[in-house]
């Protein structure tokens, strides 16, 4: 019995402590957003699905046909976005975009085979590794010392006053700290330890500084959206709504004093604003204490009575309601929208206290532009898109403003331009299941349960709708957190809550997953060995020994033969040595594998201008101009 029970608690601990690590793990790494950090992970992930599924180390017969629908339609969602190489100008960046979606599929099945009856130690093992990423992040700010920002300042300015530490995108760390939102209030609401509970509620007001930081209004609205849709779907709602009125107080309190410190948010590499930082860290410190003894004491005082009458919750609820939409008269939404659709230049945010102004803005930066570049870009067509990866390329030959980005900015309008309407409704239909799937369940379920269900749920819509609206979905921590949830969602159900329809788990069918398990390893293993051999060509090429560099790249185009980039980086090698001859050679092979890229095309034109085949430069000179005429680089002529 001491064996079992000691075995038990090393289960709930490696429950707690492995997503709580990863998510700390790659949230540190720039949010994994690099080509070998995700296949690394996704190597990870789908190795592991391998001996679980071959050592049979769990009962796989116990999972429903709900995990089974949704994995269905992101597998098809994933060999769509593979099949598009065919089509699409690039099948480097369509494999990448495959391997992006296996991850993601491997994240899924890996919490489906590990989520029975755990619900809860996942929910804190992912708010854990959050709540750390967020601790790092302000310990970042206060003593900033302690920590390089990796030379993201000087690529990006505005980094230097937008808090981005460790993810390197400011709206995506904001995004991860309010995806941590309902997970907090499950533990704050969930009956136990006054410890724990009171702790969900103390590290709020932590999370919502680093939303302030980062002046980022979608973080803001992400966690809004998931507070409010774990109230609504939790069974006990007052409990929820006390630790919202509380912790939310707690947040006022500490972005208000923060807000009075304007050099420390604003300029916190001055010496005012690394005077001001000792007294903001203190305020914060204080903030988050005083928030979780008041409910500390609440629940103390509360726990065992009886929650107020229907009657009351419905009028606090009207109350609420009408609230809420005199605050959205008040704001005038429709001047915001119209705000909201002006390009990026014609909306100056002041620079004395960028922070608040940028909050309070209504300004897309662009994103009303990106969207519509999309909706062109899917309106050519229609049906199969442009291919997974494409985006870029279409919007620096048909976009409106003269700024690069690789991202529409929206997962849905993004989809559609790529993979088309098939693509978008594979992937809705995914995310529908499973939300239909989590809310059948939670009628199901005892009052108790429902928190455990909630959270999930609460965290996946909140991602839905950052999804929409921001690049979050490349941004692969945020991602993983999002479908780790969503597996949580349709993953086995305890026996209190029902049994879902199985599916009968044939040998043929094992042995086919277990292959196509293979298949995917073998896929992210390629890109990965071919980058890392790019990475080292690019070190030696760096150093001088160009012989090192030319051998690392053609290793780099061997392992990936339908790749342009170890093409790319040949041409750049044999340009350095001197064979100008072979390097046009190289550069011409690049364009036939991405014909849609302008800088191969810029590079043809100096190698071809250097052979004196002016002719042929010029021409690649207008077809790189033809695919970016926005770029600073041609307005010379």
């Amino acid at each position: 019995m001491i064996r079992a029970l000691a075995r038990s608690d090393v289960t709930r601990l490696a429950l707690l402590a492995v997503p709580a690590v990863v998510v700390f793990a790659m949230a540190y790494d720039n949010g994994a957003y690099s080509l070998p950090s995700r296949n690394f992970w996704a190597i990870v992930s789908w190795w592991a699905i391998i001996l679980v599924v071959a050592s049979r180390a769990l009962p796989l017969r116990a999972i429903g046909l709900p995990a089974f629908a949704v994995g269905g339609l992101l597998s098809a969602f994933a060999l769509l976005t593979l099949l598009s190489a065919s089509w699409g100008s690039s099948a480097e960046r369509a494999v990448n975009e495959f391997n992006r979606v296996s991850l993601y599929l491997g994240v899924f099945a890996l919490v489906v085979c590990f989520s029975r009856g755990s619900r809860a130690r996942w929910c804190d093992g992912l708010a854990l590794g959050i709540s750390a990423v967020a601790a790092v992040s302000l310990i970042s700010r206060f003593f900033p010392e302690r920590f390089s920002d990796r030379g993201l300042a000087e690529a990006l300015p505005e980094a230097a006053t937008r808090l981005s530490f460790p993810l390197g995108y400011w709206n995506g760390l904001a995004i991860l700290a309010a995806l941590a939102v309902p997970l907090l209030l499950r533990a704050a609401s969930a009956p136990g330890p006054i410890i724990v509970r009171a702790t969900g509620v103390a590290l709020l007001p932590a999370l919502s500084a680093v939303m302030y930081l980062a002046s980022s209004r979608g973080g803001v609205g992400t966690a809004a959206i998931g507070a409010a849709a774990f109230l609504l779907l939790s069974r006990e709602r007052w409990w929820t709504a006390a630790a919202l009125a509380v912790g939310g107080a707690g947040c006022a309190v500490a972005v208000a004093r923060m807000a009075e410190r304007s050099a420390f948010v604003n300029q916190p590499e001055s010496a005012l604003g690394r005077e001001q930082s000792n007294a903001a860290l203190l305020d914060l410190v204080v903030s988050c204490l005083v928030a979780g003894g008041a409910y500390a004491v609440l629940v103390a005082l509360l726990r065992g009575r009886r929650a107020p009458s229907k009657w009351i919750g419905i009028a606090t609820a009207a109350v609420g309601v009408v609230a809420l939409l005199a605050a959205i008269v008040a704001v005038d939404p429709l001047s915001r929208f119209r705000d909201f659709k002006r390009p990026p230049g014609e909306a100056l945010i002041p620079t004395d206290d960028f922070v608040r102004s940028h909050l309070l803005s209504a300004n897309g930066s662009g994103r009303w532009q990106f969207w519509e570049s999309a909706s062109d870009a899917f309106q050519a067509r229609p049906f199969r898109g442009h291919g997974a990866g494409s985006f870029e390329a279409w919007w620096a030959e048909h976009g409106t403003l003269a700024v690069f980005i690789q991202d529409a900015h929206s997962l849905y309008l993004e989809v559609l331009a790529e993979l088309g309407v098939f693509g978008l409704l594979l992937l809705v239909a995914a995310f529908s299941v499973a939300l239909l799937t989590a809310l059948r369940r939670l009628r199901r379920l005892s009052s108790g349960e429902t928190y455990e269900l909630a959270a999930p749920t609460a965290v996946f819509l909140a991602f839905v709708a950052a999804a929409a609206i921001d690049w979050v979905w490349e941004l692969t921590v945020v991602s993983v957190v999002a479908f780790a949830c969503l597996a949580l969602m349709v993953g086995p159900l305890p026996e209190s809550g029902g049994r879902d329809r199985r599916l009968r788990l044939r040998p043929a069918l094992v042995v086919t997953g277990l292959t196509t398990a293979l298949l995917v390893v073998c896929m992210q293993a390629i890109p990965y060995l071919s980058e890392l051999r790019l990475r080292t060509s690019q070190e030696a090429a760096a150093r001088g020994d160009g012989t090192a560099a030319l051998d690392a790249a053609q290793s780099a185009q061997a392992i990936q033969p339908w790749a342009a980039s170890p093409w790319l980086q040949i041409a750049l090698v044999r340009e350095e040595l001197g064979d100008l001859r072979a390097a046009r050679s190289a550069i011409a092979r690049a364009r036939e594998h991405d014909s849609s890229d302008w800088r191969l095309w810029l590079v043809s034109a100096r190698l071809q201008t250097k052979l004196g085949d002016v002719p042929a430069a010029r021409a690649s000179l207008r077809r790189a101009r033809g695919l970016n005429p926005r770029s600073p680089l041609f307005h010379d002529g």
